[in-house]
């Protein structure tokens, strides 16, 4: 997004891709707010995309181009309605990831830490509703003090689902959350998620869960040899991550909606982005670095 000096075609672009999905969404709330929703989420979503570090600066957008918002509204205000809308992000989020994404059954899983303070000041200030908790990061070999985003990965490596747990949460007792209500697919998690448990879930949903097998397991060698095309395609799961690091995952946020909230708007960005670069005809989707309007 460097390349980007003026945001006028993005909130463009981000706007009417917003207004198409939830014109499909049904029971949206209606407001007296002076914005629609579509204007609330559009300003939120770009703001992720250009890296705003806090919920001010992301308001403040609107002045930066108040030719687009005619119309004010109070930052208070502004909070209020995001608040509203924030239980409708997952379905935003799988809506758009849908647009590119062909009938394809494998889905890729993995979690990712979101650190909420520092470990040394875990019992001091706000953590969460008591949900931040002290967890492992096992990628960066070192402990964190927050919660753990689980999320689902399409084949191209667009975001479609997403939950929360808290840091010192097993992988392996997320996962029914992320994948129920879905069928016909193949999931491919990490070593992590193969509780017999959640075999048995995507079963009963005709799907089928892959998951390594560990070394001192019975045929493990054979089955991981087997499987071997199936295990390559995570690495999506590290594009995906990059990408989140990219946007800087709100370490800010004071509670744990607008940190849920922020999230899930950071990973709509990444699927805006996709959908841009699908529609642009470039052969990477997701490099949302080089992204260009106009």
């Amino acid at each position: 997004m460097d390349t980007l000096k003026d945001y006028r075609d993005l909130f463009t672009f981000v706007y009417c891709l917003v207004a198409d999905e939830l014109e499909r969404v049904e029971n949206l709330p209606k407001t007296k707010c002076k914005w629609h929703p579509t204007e609330i989420l559009t300003v939120q979503i770009v703001g992720e995309f250009v890296r705003k570090k806090t919920e001010t600066a992301i308001y403040e957008l609107t002045y930066e181009y108040d030719d687009l918002f005619q119309k004010k509204i109070s930052r208070s205000s502004f909070y209020k309605q995001l608040k509203k809308y924030a239980g409708y992000m997952p379905v935003l989020l799988s809506m758009i990831g849908n647009r590119i994404v062909n009938p394809n059954p494998i889905k890729i899983i993995d979690s990712f830490p979101v650190p909420t303070k520092k470990l040394v000041r875990q019992n001091r200030g706000h953590n969460m509703g008591g949900e931040a908790k002290v967890g492992y990061n096992a990628a960066k070999d070192e402990y964190f003090f927050g919660l753990k985003i689980i999320v689902q990965i399409a084949k191209n490596g667009v975001p479609e689902r997403a939950t929360f747990a808290s840091a010192n949460v097993h992988d392996s007792k997320t996962i029914i959350n992320l994948v129920d209500g879905q069928k016909g697919c193949i999931f491919i998690g990490d070593k992590g998620c193969g509780s017999q448990k959640n075999r048995e879930h995507c079963s009963k949903n005709e799907s089928v869960l892959i998951t390594p097998m560990k070394k001192n397991q019975k045929g493990a060698k054979e089955y991981n040899v087997h499987h071997k095309d199936l295990f390559k395609k995570r690495k999506k799961v590290e594009t995906f991550g990059s990408l989140l690091n990219l946007l800087n995952l709100p370490s800010t946020a004071r509670s744990l909606w607008v940190l849920e909230f922020r999230c899930f708007a950071k990973m709509i960005a990444i699927a805006a982005s996709a959908v841009f670069n699908f529609l642009a005809g470039k052969a990477s989707i997701l490099s949302i670095k080089i992204m260009q309007f106009g």
